[in-house]
């Protein structure tokens, strides 16, 4: 599971490489000063015995959940916008996936299964500032015989 993890991190930091806006963390990035934040934060993983051999092999299905966070200042019009960014990096993530459905050859299959998206105001009035969230959560899957 780690290994997938990094795997996933490292894809996420080269589709995002040219955007400087973008954050790729593996886990809580602690201080970051982007509007936009993709996070690869939970692994779940299950195991089962994949054959009956003298050394026999198991299959691990993981799910591999990044959160994508886009900030916009402004008020209750700065949603849309966010919104919008969100769900452009979530197209820059499902590309990456598709363009490398093994992670270099460490699953079998990977693929993004699913998504859930979120609104929030993000306002500060101790230190003036005011804007919208918009986050995302996805979920790719991934299978690997270890």
């Amino acid at each position: 599971a780690p290994q997938v993890k990094a795997a996933v991190v490292a894809m996420l930091r080269a589709a995002f490489d040219p955007d400087p806006a973008v954050t790729v963390a593996y886990g809580d990035p602690g201080f970051y000063d982007t509007a936009d934040l993709v996070q690869v934060t939970q692994v779940e993983a299950e195991q089962e015995m994949a054959a009956l051999r003298v050394r026999p092999s198991r299959d691990e299905r993981l799910r591999v959940t990044v959160v994508i966070s886009c900030w916009v200042g402004g008020g209750p019009e700065a949603q849309q916008p966010a919104t919008e960014r969100a769900y452009a990096l979530l197209a820059v993530l499902a590309d990456a996936v598709r363009a490398d459905t093994s992670l270099g050859g460490l699953c079998l299959t990977v693929q993004l299964v699913e998504h859930v998206m979120d609104e929030m105001a993000a306002d500060d009035p101790e230190h003036g500032t005011q804007g919208r969230i918009a986050g995302i959560a996805a979920v790719i899957a991934a299978h690997a015989r270890i």
